[in-house]
């Protein structure tokens, strides 16, 4: 007979559990008297169930009551919610598998690395407790925007825009998501890898919130001069054309310099001379490679003699107009006294989100398109984690408790009476102290 791994296993499940209940009940016997002082009374032990990452846990704990109010300390240092049945670091891994797998195999990698059941159910409703937390730290910012922040600093800084289109439950072409890349370079990890500098990326489900978005980034965290030079880069599709982009470099009023991204213009060049000879395609990208706009109108101008009038021709000629009205961000980075490289890397950074979100069939729903989206850049910049665990939480409980207006903590630019503030601020200070908070 095999040895059985799996029964190893949920022995030692069983250990870790008893020995966490004996700390749970160490810590429920440390908080009483500082619960006692503080005036809370003792009325009685209650049992519960959470799940943990090492097991369902079912543990008792004293319910203290004072002014109407109940509570439960050692929830409360467990981080455990008002009829939580999960931890804080259990929903933290479920949101995590959920940005690489769908619900459904959630589930099942827990039932198999865990042995815990999760339900499809409980998935669903994790993303939806994090698209609350990405509301609640998106207000927090205005409580933070006080704060001086050091911003980066670069000769140059790098923009590309693409949409990712995803199939949703709501419309029947899906919607376009509009994502941004924003990064100061790359630098030499090891002989083949190159990783971008100060990345930073936005993603929403439509382009005017992206673009208000991504305006925000540029502000707060990049330090962008007269002197600077934003280097962007496009497909030259629909909302990511040249005068979008030359509309941020005037907000900022720096040096600009736009790409038409290489690999998108080629594709569209094999794709538009298709049934063309093909030294008559190899002929075009040499003209583009040395940037000579009279030679590329020739071998165009070849081109649409040699198609005989239909859908072909058309699509020739669309092209052709395109491609020489914009000609001048075809050049390359080269003949621009600039290095290629960091430009043109929009489609790899796609792949996590195209990864998760458009294969396999899915449909999603606006909000679970936009929140799942949101979720796949935060595991990758490694915030996901201080989403559900960071400082941040403790202090905007505390800004939304003394209840102080969002007026008060907007930009610097902006009027700001202090004197109103420390007023506001003494006040309810003085409030929360009578709550004996």
């Amino acid at each position: 007979m095999f040895f059985d791994e799996r029964k190893y296993f949920k022995e030692l499940q069983d250990k870790n559990i008893e020995r966490f209940l004996t700390r749970i009940k160490t810590l429920d016997d440390e908080l009483r008297p500082q619960m006692e002082l503080e005036g809370w009374k003792y009325k009685k032990t209650a049992e519960k169930t959470v799940t943990f990452t090492i097991g369902v846990v079912r543990y008792k704990r004293r319910a203290y009551f004072k002014d109407g109010i109940w509570r439960y300390p050692v929830d409360e240092e467990l981080g455990i919610v008002k009829s939580g049945r999960y931890s804080p670091e259990m929903l933290y891994q479920i949101a995590n598998y959920a940005t690489s797998m769908p619900m459904r195999q959630v589930s099942e990698k827990f039932e198999v690395s865990s042995q815990l059941y999760i339900s499809k159910s409980t998935v669903h409703s994790t993303t939806k407790k994090v698209a609350k937390l990405f509301e609640d730290r998106e207000e927090y910012r205005y409580w933070e925007e006080h704060e001086i922040i050091e911003r980066i600093k670069a000769p140059a800084v790098y923009l590309e825009g693409d949409g990712v289109m995803v199939k949703t439950q709501d419309k029947e072409k899906g919607i376009d998501m509009a994502h941004f890349l924003v990064h100061t370079g790359s630098k030499r990890k090891s002989k083949t890898r190159w990783k971008l500098e100060n990345k930073s990326e936005v993603v929403a489900i439509n382009h005017a919130a992206a673009k208000e978005k991504l305006e925000d980034l540029l502000t707060n965290r990049y330090e962008i001069t007269p002197d600077t030079l934003l280097i962007t880069n496009s497909d030259m599709g629909k909302g990511y054309t040249p005068h979008i982009f030359k509309e941020i470099a005037s907000i900022f009023n720096c040096q600009h310099e736009h790409f038409w991204d290489s690999k998108h213009l080629n594709m569209k060049i094999k794709q538009v001379f298709k049934t063309l000879p093909y030294n008559l395609q190899e002929r075009l990208f040499t003209a583009i490679q040395l940037h000579s706009k009279k030679q590329t109108k020739m071998i165009l101008d070849t081109a649409e003699s040699m198609l005989e009038e239909g859908k072909e021709l058309e699509e020739l000629v669309k092209f052709r107009s395109k491609l020489l009205a914009n000609f001048q961000y075809t050049k390359s980075a080269e003949l621009r006294g600039l290095s290629h490289r960091g430009i043109g890397v929009m489609e790899t950074q796609h792949r996590k989100i195209t990864y998760r979100m458009k294969k396999r069939g899915m449909y999603w729903s606006e909000s679970g398109a936009d929140t799942m989206s949101k979720m796949i850049l935060a595991v990758y910049d490694q915030s996901l984690r201080d989403l559900f665990f960071g400082t941040w939480r403790q202090e905007y409980a505390y800004y939304r408790s003394i209840d102080i207006p969002v007026k008060y903590f907007l930009k610097r630019s902006e009027t700001r009476n202090f004197q109103d503030l420390n007023h506001h601020l003494g006040n309810s200070v003085k409030s929360i102290n009578k709550k004996n908070y």
